[in-house]
């Protein structure tokens, strides 16, 4: 199968030759080289027929960031993996006492120390004051709604 054909009206078919100062060339070579789908005779046709010019950039201080971002993402999917195997293979015992304890030895080689658990409780009893606000401003809200 071969290459299509342009139509008559669209087809490329004037050659047009034109001279330019050493910086005009050099702008044109930039803008080339941020956009690898770009040549000369594409990038002046499009300037010559106002079509916007995509640029590409590629900020190098993202890199590690974007590194270290995929490696968390590897490392929680295989902590995921890893809780699903243990869930799994907890499951498959049919007797509560085993099931029991196999949950208390977990918890004990987990739980966290004295300090760390005064400090989750202290953010469980913010988060049951500000969901009991939520819920307190929700009624008011309503009742307020309903009155007017």
């Amino acid at each position: 199968m071969g290459r299509t054909h342009a139509k008559e009206a669209e087809a490329l078919k004037h050659l047009i030759e034109a001279r330019i100062t050493d910086k005009r060339f050099q702008e044109l070579q930039r803008i080339i080289s941020r956009n690898p789908n770009l040549n000369m005779s594409t990038l002046i046709r499009d300037i010559l027929e106002n079509r916007p010019i995509k640029v590409f950039t590629h900020d190098l201080t993202l890199d590690n960031l974007m590194e270290e971002l995929a490696n968390l993402r590897m490392e929680i999917k295989a902590i995921g993996v890893n809780i699903n195997q243990i869930t799994k293979k907890f499951h498959t015992y049919p007797e509560t006492w085993r099931k029991e304890f196999y949950a208390k030895t977990a918890f004990r080689s987990t739980s966290p120390s004295t300090q760390d658990r005064t400090t989750i409780d202290n953010y469980f009893k913010t988060g049951k004051k500000m969901v009991a606000r939520i819920k307190i401003g929700k009624s008011i809200m309503e009742y307020s709604t309903t009155m007017s």
